[in-house]
């Protein structure tokens, strides 16, 4: 009887324990984790403002035309560049105007509205100078927002059937032509379409790196079994 008096309050005591262990439960917002775009691409004409995107990851897929007119932000510092001027190939956009078709978290949309979709391109900064046209190669990193519709949100009021919150990285291209100088003009670069193509970021390793990685492994093994390494 005594015995098991005593298990009946040491189990009591442990279950208290553990219960005041325990975080209290508060309300909160469950917040998803962004998506990698790991392949994809999004390019611009800088004359004609039309722009189109392609952005994959996991579970994601959203491939979208821009309207002529809607890419205003995505600019470079210069168009034209004179010659010696410092710029980067970043920039932000806001698109108003995005439509096309989605597939997120195994849905499918075959028509979809990505209305005031938002993201920012950063680069490091890059020198123009030279005397012929040249194409401008940069790495990037990308974060962005972007809000999926089924109804036009242009025309009237619908809830997005989506929202996700993404980041990625990969190379920003862009294609300048040269203008020698003339009279008392300066040598001026022309910038035409910008192409920021994703991909993977996941680090390779070096087969050197995997052939290390293996001798360590049968020397860690060998020295567990009491065998010389």
């Amino acid at each position: 009887m005594v015995n098991w008096f005593r298990q009946r309050c040491l189990r009591r005591c442990v279950l208290a324990g553990l219960t005041a262990m325990l975080p209290v439960a508060l309300p909160c917002s469950v917040q998803a984790d962004p998506v990698t775009i790991s392949r994809g691409f999004l390019e611009s004409e800088m004359l004609s403002d039309f722009g189109s995107a392609r952005f994959e990851g996991d579970e994601f897929v959203l491939d979208v035309n821009i309207e002529e007119g809607f890419v205003p932000t995505l600019r470079l510092a210069c168009t034209p560049c004179v010659s010696g001027t410092t710029l980067d190939l970043g920039g932000s956009f806001s698109f108003p105007r995005a439509i096309g078709s989605a597939v997120v978290d195994g849905v499918t949309y075959s028509r979809i509205f990505a209305d005031g979709m938002t993201g920012t391109f950063t680069t490091r900064s890059i020198t123009l100078s030279g005397a012929a046209a040249r194409t401008v190669t940069l790495p990037f990193t990308f974060s962005g927002v972007v809000n999926g519709y089924v109804e036009d949100p242009f025309v009237g009021s619908s809830d997005a059937v989506f929202t996700k919150t993404l980041t990625g990285g990969g190379t920003a291209t862009v294609g300048f032509s040269f203008s020698p100088a003339a009279d008392d003009t300066p040598p001026l670069f022309l910038a035409g379409r910008i192409r920021y193509d994703f991909r993977s970021t996941d680090p390779v390793p070096e087969p050197g790196t995997l052939v290390l990685c293996a001798t360590g492994a049968v020397a860690a093994f060998r020295r567990l079994h009491g065998r010389p390494a």
